[in-house]
């Protein structure tokens, strides 16, 4: 089979929705298909389009960004087009929209481009509300989360089901000891407000303040636009070695966002051995629970930090809770969602989901 992913941008930074679609295609190339993902340098060819293209090339070059994609796979055909316009868009057998700006870029592709899916990784109407319309667009959906999934049929729209994201074990593994971590905290920062910036800030401060040995490393696809506190060692776009390296060395990792559709880092950080205290937001609880990590209100700065807090001073605790992490990771396999991922690319070949 031909398949196409269309992508809302040239993915130059790290994107977890675009590090699930390169992992998807790259496992469907091994199975035999055809895969294309395919960035765009700009939403379209009118001239604010093309204001808008070159205003983000000349923030990524501002801020050191490579011209390459972020991610690449072996055998997958990644490529940034201009615009996607249709005379863009190669012919596939199937193409899915990934991200809501996309999805109404697939509508209005012609049917040679393929049969037209959605592939919904996150609620975006937090990000926009025009959001909201694109689920009723006639393309077949499926998402990445049971929530979502719940939340599409709620709003009276069919879908096909859900594909649970997982872990490449090759990628991210325990180094490192669970007893004996030193005190240290390790927070993804992400400017967003619905990333939870100020909630990070306010309880690195506050852990800061209560165990003054603890460390406190921080990682960021983009230098950070707020002030964080004196000592915070900052890594702006960490290499896959170095990010395995900061999740092994953690003993707790804060999740701070408020709206996720099934995220990646704490399963990253579960992985690794460290203990998992998450703002409780939908998508986290696809896979976190108390059985396995803290689970606190979201936006709550007080009560991530008194969580982290405490772990820190019960080693038996965090212990415990890190070995029932790595379990729960482990139940989630690409492979199994890859077949389920096989299947749905069959169906909405055959025209089923299109509304």
């Amino acid at each position: 089979m031909r398949v196409t992913f269309l992508i809302p941008g040239p993915a130059r930074i790290p994107m977890g929705g675009v590090k699930v679609v390169v992992e998807y295609a790259r496992r469907l190339v091994t199975r035999g298909h055809t895969v294309r993902v395919l960035g765009t340098e700009r939403p379209g060819d009118g001239l604010r389009d093309r204001l808008f293209g070159a205003a983000v090339a000349l923030r990524d070059r501002f801020h050191g960004v490579p011209r390459e994609p972020y991610y690449r796979a072996k055998g997958v055909g990644t490529e940034t087009l201009p615009s996607p316009a249709a005379r863009h868009v190669p012919d596939a057998d199937v193409v899915i929209a990934t991200g809501w700006q996309t999805a109404a870029w697939v509508h209005a592709l012609p049917a040679s481009k393929g049969a037209k899916g959605y592939f919904i990784q996150g609620h975006e109407v937090h990000l926009d509300p025009r959001a909201a319309a694109t689920w009723q667009l006639p393309l077949a959906i499926f998402t990445c989360a049971r929530w979502l999934a719940d939340e599409v049929r709620a709003a009276g729209v069919p879908a096909l089901g859900y594909l649970p994201n997982a872990l490449d074990d090759d990628e991210f593994g325990l180094d490192a000891p669970l007893a004996g971590r030193a005190p240290r905290a390790l927070w993804l920062y992400h400017r967003h407000p619905l990333k939870g910036p100020a909630e990070g800030i306010a309880a690195i401060g506050r852990i800061r303040a209560m165990r003054p040995d603890a460390e406190v490393d921080v990682f960021c696809a983009r230098p950070p636009r707020h002030r964080l506190p004196d000592g915070v060692r900052v890594h702006v776009r960490p290499d896959r070695p170095t990010l395995r390296r900061l999740y092994n060395e953690a003993s707790v990792f804060l999740h701070t966002s408020h709206v996720e559709g099934w995220p990646l880092p704490p399963m990253e950080a579960m992985a690794c051995g460290a203990a998992v205290v998450a703002a409780a937001n939908d998508g986290v609880r696809e896979y976190l629970d108390a059985t396995c990590g803290r689970l606190v209100p979201v936006g709550d700065a007080h009560a991530l930090a008194d969580a982290a807090i405490g772990l820190l001073h019960d080693d038996g605790e965090r212990i415990r809770l890190a070995q029932a992490a790595r379990s729960r990771v482990a139940s989630f396999s690409w492979d199994d969602s890859t077949t389920r991922l096989e299947g749905f690319l069959t169906r909405i070949a055959a025209g089923e989901g299109q509304r």
